[in-house]
């Protein structure tokens, strides 16, 4: 539900809301991946790229060994 609503304020245009989202969804499900690359994505628009590089190889590693 986190995840999916974290999206649904990407396309309205409030990054911190969305973020807080994908972050709650990590939180309750740590190997979320799609939770991860949606993050990824955010940090990456906010200029935060360790973060976002983070959160990719957390979601490739996850993806290789679910």
């Amino acid at each position: 539900a986190y995840n999916n609503r974290g999206t649904f304020y990407i396309n309205q245009g409030d990054v911190s809301k969305s973020l807080s989202d994908f972050t709650k969804a990590i939180e309750l499900d740590s190997k979320f991946v799609m939770a991860y690359r949606n993050r990824a994505y955010l940090y990456r628009m906010t200029g935060e790229k360790d973060k976002a590089l983070a959160d990719e190889k957390t979601a490739e590693t996850l993806e290789k060994n679910p």
